[in-house]
């Protein structure tokens, strides 16, 4: 009862969001969201009863909505389970903030507010295959280029698992470098790399400093840093302030890949809020480099993706099966040239 005064207290405090409802177990949750109607619901993983993972499941299934996830331990044992909760339909996460930690408060009302404004969400974790969407091939086939081909990957609210899926179909023989943007919480960063290695063959690495672009590795970045090309062959943190709210923000790392390798660069976009790496896209395209985008079918959130195609940063939409087959074909056709 005492934690959910409190994170009323955070929520209201500024007087532009409101608390419709409060459920004291999983058990009365779908009937609360009946009546009240939220445009948000914030889950405590550790409930009585029925517990968040099993009434998220219940929610999507009975009467979807936005979900965020809210726990006080992101690092600690059983730190995998808060994406556990993504894979069952909950769109993103948030730290439960301590009663004194302003920043974590704000950061907390920050996110509602961004979730808020999704109009549809849909669980997706029985829909990642449909049928492949028409893609806009190039008409312009670039030289080859020497040096090891880099799919840069953007996701953000109602990404985690599809990039997952992505990753668990690639080999650890992968002829390219994977670099992530994934939009979270800096404490949760190190479950989401827990998380992934669970997943994949891909050797999945968290980036604090600078390592050299390897075939077959997944690299994202510690802390609260962006993450980019730092020379033709490396990949490192990057220092900066935020970009449109985001640290790491995908618009720095597509950057990065247009200055350093444009022409052995693959841009991905999955689902997210707003436009992160929209106009990022659009000038690696323009130096040589190529980019789509997660189809509006199979995305939670149709934002960064559409921002992205409407700026012409993406030749075209597929679904995420589609995703990790054109991207395979297109790391097999540039090869790891030295």
């Amino acid at each position: 009862m005492i934690c959910r005064e409190q994170l009323r207290t955070f929520l209201e405090v500024e007087g532009d969001i409101q608390v419709v409802g409060e459920a004291p177990d999983g058990d009365a949750v779908l009937k609360l969201i009946v009546e009240k109607r939220p445009q948000v619901l914030v889950v405590d993983l550790q409930m009585p009863r029925t517990n968040g993972h099993e009434t998220i499941e219940k929610v999507m299934a009975n009467t979807p909505l936005p979900i965020l996830v809210v726990t006080s331990q992101p690092l600690g044992p059983g730190r995998e389970l808060a994406f556990e909760s993504i894979r069952k339909g909950a769109l993103d996460l948030a730290e439960k903030p301590a009663l004194f930690d302003r920043d974590a408060q704000t950061r907390l009302r920050a996110t509602v507010r961004r979730l808020a404004t999704v109009p549809v969400v849909r669980h997706l974790a029985g829909n990642l295959r449909t049928d492949r969407a028409s893609l806009v091939r190039s008409s312009y086939a670039p030289p080859p280029v020497a040096g090891v081909p880099v799919v840069g990957i953007g996701s953000s609210a109602g990404g985690p698992v599809v990039l997952a899926s992505i990753l668990s179909s690639w080999s650890s023989e992968f002829p390219a470098a994977i670099v992530v943007v994934q939009h979270l919480p800096p404490n949760f960063v190190p479950g989401f790399i827990d998380f992934l290695k669970n997943r994949t063959s891909l050797r999945v690495l968290g980036v604090e400093g600078r390592h050299a672009l390897e075939p077959g590795c997944v690299y994202l970045p510690l802390g609260e840093n962006h993450i980019g090309l730092v020379t033709h062959d490396s990949v490192g943190v990057v220092k900066g302030p935020a970009r449109g709210g985001h640290v790491p923000a995908v618009e720095v790392l597509f950057e990065s890949m247009a200055e350093m390798a444009p022409r052995r660069s693959l841009g991905v976009v999955l689902s997210g809020i707003g436009r992160d790496g929209a106009d990022g896209a659009l000038l690696l395209r323009k130096k040589g480099g190529r980019c789509v985008v997660q189809n509006e079918a199979t995305a939670a959130v149709w934002g960064m993706p559409k921002a992205t195609l409407e700026t012409g940063g993406a030749e075209g939409a597929l679904p995420p099966d589609g995703i990790s087959s054109f991207a395979l074909d297109w790391a097999l056709s540039k090869g790891a040239r030295t």
